[in-house]
C-alpha cells in the first residue's frame, strides 16, 4: 500500500483540478494569503501566494516562463506521479531575472542541455511567491499573472480511486497509473516483492486472488496503516521539535516516509529548500488545544536566524477539522525582525478553543534556530 499510496493521492489532486475546469500546462494561482480556516495546501505558509499546474508531456515539451522577480523570492518545484521533487528553479537555483524553462517527458529525444526532463509524463508544480504584507498583494500578483506555460492541450482524465477504496478498486486504480506513469528501474527490487498484486505493465483482477489471499492482502493493507502512522514522525528529534528526514522531498527508496508525507504533507519541499518543523509538546502528543501556550523566542537567536534571509512568521495549525483556534498576539515577517532587533525575547501567546478535544499543533517555519520555550500561560 505504502509504495501506491502516492500515486493515489496525486491522481486525486489531479482528478480535483480537472473537476474544477482546470486545464493541463494552466496556472492556477492563489489570490489571497491563507489563514487557518482556508488552507490552499496541507502545511501552508502565511506569507506565501501557491501556483499550480499539471503538466501534461505526453504530447511534447512544454516551456514555462516566468518574468523577473524584481529580487522577490519564489520558486518552483516540479514533482513526479511518485511526489519526488525532481527539479527545482526560482530564487535559490536559476536567480530572480527573467527565465524559460523547457520540461521533456521521460521518451523525448533533445538536444538541449539545459532542459528540464521529467521522470513521468505528468509533473505536478506547486510554486510559491514570497509576499512581505498585505499591501505587497498587488505586486506579488502582477509577478504572477506573468507566469506562462506552452504545451499541447490535454485529453479528459478518468476517476480514479481513493485512499480509502476497498482494496480491489484502490490497487486497480495504483496498477492504472503505475502504467500511465512506470516508476524508475531503482524500484524494481520492491516491485518484485508486491507480484502478483501489482506488476509493471500488467492489469490487475480480483478474479486472480483467493478468498486466503485476499484476506492477507486485508491484513497487510493493515499493518500499512500502522507503519504510516508512526512514519511521519521519525525524524531527529531535538529540544522538543521533530527534523524531517534527509529524504523528504526526494524519497529515493524511502517508501513508508514517501507515502506517510503523501497522506499528510503532499507537494512537501526538500529540505535545502525549505524545513519543517513540528514541536512535541509535554507528553510527546502535541499541545492540548483548551489551553493556553506561549512560544518564546530569543531576540538574539531571531537576528542570527536571519541570517539565512528567508525566515518567515512561526503558524500554528490544529489538526483536526472541527478545532477553532485563535491567535491573541500575531507579527508579521517584517514586524517580528524589527521587534526582534531590541527586545531579549518575544513572545506570541496562543489561545486554543476551550471546548476542543485535544490536538496536535503543527509549526513551520524558515528559520534555523527554533523557540527555546513553549509554556503554559493566561
Amino acid at each position: 500500500m505504502d509504495v501506491g499510496l502516492p500515486l493515489i493521492e496525486m491522481g486525486q489532486q489531479r482528478s480535483a483540478r480537472f473537476a474544477e475546469g482546470v486545464r493541463a500546462n494552466t496556472f492556477q494561482h492563489q489570490r489571497k494569503l491563507v489563514s487557518a480556516k482556508g488552507q490552499f495546501v496541507t502545511t501552508p505558509n502565511n506569507d506565501t501566494l501557491y501556483s499550480q499546474a499539471w503538466l501534461n508531456l505526453e504530447k511534447g515539451p512544454v516551456i514555462i516562463t516566468v518574468p523577473d522577480s524584481a529580487g522577490r523570492y519564489y520558486c518552483i518545484p516540479f514533482m513526479d506521479m511518485y511526489t519526488n521533487n525532481f527539479a527545482m528553479v526560482g530564487t535559490r537555483t536559476s536567480g530572480n531575472g527573467p527565465r524559460s524553462f523547457m520540461v521533456v517527458g521521460p521518451h523525448d529525444a533533445t538536444l538541449n542541455p539545459m532542459v528540464i526532463r521529467s521522470p513521468t509524463n505528468w509533473v505536478w508544480v506547486l510554486g510559491r511567491t514570497l509576499v512581505d504584507s498585505e499591501d505587497d498583494l498587488p505586486r506579488a500578483h502582477a509577478f504572477q499573472d506573468g507566469w506562462q506555460i506552452s504545451g499541447a492541450e490535454s485529453s479528459t482524465l478518468k476517476a480514479y480511486a481513493g485512499r480509502s477504496a476497498p482494496w480491489s478498486e484502490y490497487f486497480a486504480s495504483v496498477q492504472e497509473l503505475m502504467n500511465e506513469s512506470p516508476p524508475p528501474v531503482t524500484d524494481i527490487r520492491i516491485l518484485d516483492s508486491m507480484a502478483p498484486l501489482l506488476r509493471l505493465g500488467g492489469t490487475f483482477d480480483l478474479k486472480n486472488f483467493s478468498a486466503d489471499q485476499a484476506k492477507e492482502i486485508e491484513e497487510g493493507i493493515s499493518d500499512a496503516k500502522k507503519i504510516l502512522s508512526q512514519a511521519r514522525g521519525l525524524g531527529r528529534v531535538q529540544n522538543g521539535w521533530t527534523y524531517p528526514r534527509s529524504s523528504l522531498g526526494n524519497f529515493g527508496q524511502d517508501y513508508d516516509y514517501r507515502a506517510a508525507v503523501a497522506l499528510g504533507g503532499l507537494g512537501g519541499l526538500t529540505r535545502v529548500e525549505a524545513m519543517y518543523f513540528r514541536a512535541l509538546g509535554p507528553d510527546s502528543r502535541g499541545y492540548d488545544s483548551a489551553r493556553n501556550w506561549r512560544l518564546t523566542f530569543s531576540g538574539e537567536h531571531y537576528r542570527r536566524s536571519t541570517r539565512f534571509g528567508r525566515c518567515r512568521c512561526i503558524r500554528l495549525l490544529l489538526r483536526g477539522s472541527s478545532i477553532s483556534w485563535t491567535i491573541q498576539s500575531i507579527a508579521t515577517r517584517s514586524e517580528i525582525a524589527h521587534r526582534a532587533s531590541d527586545a531579549a525575547r518575544m513572545d506570541l501567546s496562543i489561545s486554543g478553543c476551550r471546548e476542543a478535544n485535544r490536538a496536535q499543533r503543527r509549526t513551520q517555519t524558515g528559520c534555523r534556530r527554533l523557540p527555546t520555550e513553549i509554556s503554559r500561560c493566561c
